[in-house]
């Protein structure tokens, strides 16, 4: 096993602690969120979800069921709740992010973690952005068109810049002859390609890319933390 320098041995550290305060977070949150869609909405299964990635009055109406559904005040309620909590969650999982692209820049040759460095903070402002839309939206359910465009443009920066950042971080894997976790950590741009063309049936893909190659990631900094 390589063995890396202090600092750097220092980045991986704190970029797992940054990944174990996201997988709390992501507890926390699958509790307070709504775990149901008040309708089928193709193949969506997850609520915010399937908000976040809403292109219509009747995709709302799928995820927090029709004005005279006795479920839809309480899903909004959580939907706002969960967004509250959204405040913290995008600090640490973009942290995670930026602090193993910063050691992966140091102990790799690529050039392409030190250059995608600023990609985290980009998807963090895109996620605050996004966040700010949806409270609005959330008020405003019986006219969103104009409000799920703008949604649209944030939620595409946010998951495309993780997606890219990612990725970045997989080549840097890469250079590093870690193939397989790298391999891995390319999955966030086939998954975020998919559902782009088609939300409906491809959105879950969102998320079950970002947790394998993420996954990847931590299990190649717990290698180095240790070094």
């Amino acid at each position: 096993m390589p063995v890396v320098d202090a600092r750097t041995r220092f980045l991986y550290r704190c970029s797992l602690a940054a990944f174990a305060a996201t997988l709390v977070y992501t507890f926390v949150l699958s509790r307070v969120l709504p775990s149901e869609l008040a309708s089928p909405l193709g193949g969506l299964r997850t609520p915010i979800i399937a908000l976040e990635l809403a292109q219509s009055r009747l995709d709302l109406l799928a995820v927090l069921g029709a004005p005279d559904d006795p479920g839809r005040s309480s899903r909004i309620a959580a939907m706002l709740r969960g967004h509250e909590l959204d405040a913290g969650y995008l600090v640490v999982y973009n942290l995670f992010l930026g602090l193993l692209l910063w050691a992966l820049a140091r102990e790799s040759s690529s050039r392409l973690p030190l250059l995608a460095i600023a990609l985290p903070f980009c998807a963090a402002a895109a996620d605050a952005w996004e966040n700010v839309i949806l409270v609005a939206l959330l008020a405003t359910l019986d006219h969103p068109d104009a409000l799920l465009k703008t949604l649209a443009v944030a939620t595409w920066c946010k998951w495309g810049a993780l997606a890219v950042a990612t990725a970045a971080a997989g080549l840097g894997l890469y250079g590093l002859r870690r193939r397989a976790l790298g391999t891995l950590a390319l999955l966030p741009l086939l998954t975020a390609l998919f559902a782009y063309v088609d939300p409906h049936r491809f959105g879950e893909l969102l998320s079950a890319g970002l947790v394998l190659a993420w996954i990847s990631l931590a299990v190649h900094a717990a290698s180095r933390a240790r070094a």
